[in-house]
Order: structure tokens, then sequence, then C-alpha cells
């Protein structure tokens, strides 16, 4: 090991040496805060690699705005935690706008698309002038009262589905603190999904992203009291509770990997996950899928590091509720529902069959069956009249 820092530590010599970064993450032990670095470079035609800053914003070439750069520019962005996850999401969409047009890309070619390239020069304008955002590396305070909580915020839009998860902790004072712990998002496919559809999705990526996270946070000794599922889709908190339903493949799915997901946490905090629904504004996750999330939204001091400020107050005072659990006949989308076959059986009693002239009156009888058994019989009396003559026909027939 080249040297062994601690959180707090000041000798700048033992700093250098880790490179100032852990696990690829920039970290700055005094402060014991985590930095995610928007490092904006772009490759000009001679692949000569072009670092832009707030002065050369001014005078750069739109020309070097090609899809190669600008994909660049969106996995440059090292952030396996999604504490960014509000910006990152933002260059995504963007960037799937490359591919919608009918046309065959060329990797090397710039944007001639004008709205395009404003959005995407406004963009790099506030990465390059943002330089760093700052998160808090500890979720954990040094005293606490009791376990912590677990909130699970998950939404849908029709640009992206997000997740983000927080923690709370009761201190001495009384008083609550709240953390983000991780977010991840994930962007729409370009054939466009069904706002309950997204929905859905968000609630697939939540409940898979709190399934690592809280057995990460088993491993540190850390068993939340609670654990609160909460998004603003009642459609798809009412699936979750939907038991005598068939839904379609789609649906079906997804709901049934929630589903299983969710035992598997139970089974892990030994307690219930509390479903809850809450309005779209007191929506965590939502910032994350929106177009107009600025650095301003994300820094040390915004909602999003902090959690919503509801969370601080007692559980019973949260902005939430579980009406959807009572409508959920209304709240499920019919769309995504299978439809039972319906069968209409008719009976009928019918007469003997007697005599020729019935057997080939059309209007005797409507029963299917019968119709057959008619039928039936005049094959077998043309059968038989195959092999006879004129002359003996009335003896042939039976």
């Amino acid at each position: 090991m080249k040297a062994i820092v601690v959180s707090g530590e000041t000798n700048q010599k033992k700093i250098n040496k880790i490179g100032a970064k852990v696990l690829g993450l920039g970290w700055d032990p005094a402060k014991d805060t985590i930095l995610i670095d928007f490092i904006v470079s772009l490759k000009s035609a001679s692949k000569e690699k072009i670092l832009l800053s707030q002065a050369s914003m001014d005078n750069l070439d739109e020309n070097l705005l090609t899809p190669r750069n600008l994909l660049g520019v969106v996995n440059g962005i090292y952030d396996p935690l999604g504490l960014a996850a509000p910006i990152t999401a933002r260059l995504r969409v963007l960037f799937r706008g490359v591919f919608q047009s009918n046309s065959s890309i060329d990797w090397d070619a710039p944007i001639f698309d004008e709205k395009s390239r404003g959005l995407w020069m406004e963009l790099l304008r506030m990465l390059v002038s943002a330089g760093k955002i700052t998160f808090q590396r500890s979720i954990k305070p040094k005293d606490v009262i009791g376990n912590c909580q677990i909130i699970c915020f998950f939404d849908g839009s029709d640009v992206a589905f997000a997740s983000a998860i927080y923690i709370r902790w009761v201190l001495p004072d009384c008083t609550v603190q709240v953390s983000l712990i991780c977010a991840k998002s994930r962007v729409t496919p370009l054939l466009r999904l069904s706002t309950p559809r997204s929905e859905l999705n968000g609630a697939v990526l939540a409940v898979r992203l709190l399934l690592s996270c809280l057995r990460s946070l088993s491993q540190s000794g850390i068993v939340p009291e609670q654990v609160w599922f909460i998004g603003d889709s009642e459609c798809t908190l009412a699936c979750l509770e939907k038991v005598n339903a068939a839904f379609g493949e789609y649906f079906g799915n997804r709901v049934g990997e929630i589903i299983d997901t969710l035992a598997k946490i139970e089974l892990l905090i030994q307690s219930n996950v509390h479903l809850v629904h809450v309005r779209s504004r007191d929506n965590a996750a939502d910032r994350a899928t929106r177009l107009d999330s600025t650095i301003e939204d994300v820094d040390m001091h915004s909602e999003w590091q902090s959690g919503p400020t509801f969370l601080k107050d007692p559980p019973s005072d949260w902005p939430t509720n579980r009406d959807f659990a009572d409508r959920k006949d209304q709240l499920i989308s019919q769309a995504e529902i299978l439809k039972r076959f319906r069968c209409i059986i008719q009976s009928t009693t019918t007469s003997e069959v007697c005599g020729i002239a019935q057997l080939i009156d059309p209007y005797s009888t409507n029963n299917w069956d019968v119709l057959v058994r008619k039928t039936q019989v005049l094959l077998l009396i043309i059968q038989k009249m195959k092999h006879c003559n004129s002359d003996n026909i009335p003896k042939c027939l039976p």
C-alpha cells in the first residue's frame, strides 16, 4: 500500500500518494466528501484532445459536435453511485435524440440540427462552469438513536425512469438527518413507452437498486427498522396489490419481478416494506427524469442530496397515502390486463328426424347438430343410390 488515509487526514503527502481518489471517485479526506468531476474534452479531426474551459467555450468550433465526441462527453462522467443522476440523465436523453433521424449516422459528421446544437452548447457550458460537485461520503452520523430508515423513491416519464434511495437517522437532540445513498436513471427506448409502462420500469429499477443497497448496508452491520417504497404512480402501486388479475406479458413479468424482489428484501430486513403513494412534487426521483435539471439542483445544499423536506418530519406527518389500495380496479390500465375468454352456449330441444321430407327441409331446425346429422344421412342416401339403377331405386332406399 502506498499510504493509509482515513477520513479527516490533512497530511497532503499521504493524500497525494493515493491520487486524491478512492475506487475512481474523487475524495477529499480532510472534509470527507466525494467529488464528481465534470471534465469535458473533445477531439479534433486530427485526433488532438481539446480540454474545454469557460474561456474556450465562446470560441468553440461547433463542427466538433459530432456523435463520437458527444458520446465521449456522456460516458466521460464517472458516477457509479448515480449521485449526479439528474445531470447524466439529461445528457443521455439528449444523446438519444441523435438517433431519432431516419438517416444513417456518420459518427464524425457534425450535428446540423440547429436546435440540437443549441441544447448541446448549453449543456457543455453548464458542465464546464460546474467543474466538480461535492457529496458527503459518510451517511451515518456519530451519535444516533435506534436504527435507520430507508426510503426508496421511483418515478417514470416519457423520456426516462429513475430511482433514488435515502437513509434517515434520528439524532440525540431529536433532529433528523437524511442523506442520499445512491440513485440510478435509465433512458426510455426510442420506441416510445406509455407512461404507466415507464413508471413500472422505474419501480423495477428501484427494487433492484434497493436490494443491492440493503445487502451492502447489512455487510456494514446496518439493518433498517423500516423500509419505504414510495412513488407517484398509483397504477404501479395498485398492480403490486392486485392478486386476482391476469396481466399481459409486459406488465406481468415486471410486476412478478417486483413482488419477488420485495419478498427477498423483507426476508433480509425481517420486516414488511411499506408501499405508499406520494404526489409528484414530493417525489425525489422525479428530478432524475426531467430535462431541466441544473447543477444547483444537485449541489451540496440541494433537496436532491438531503431528500424532500417532509422526511425530517415524523412518518405520521408525511404527505403519503394508501388510497390506491381501495381503487385498484379503477387505477390499473385495462390495456395491460388479459381479457378473459367467454363462450356462449345455447341449448335447444330437437325433434326426432323422421322422413326424407324433413331431412331436406332447410327450415326444419337451426340446430347445428341436427344439420350435421341431416348431412350424414343425405350422404348415405347418395352413396346407396350409386349402386342402384333406375328400376330398383325404391328398393335401395332405406
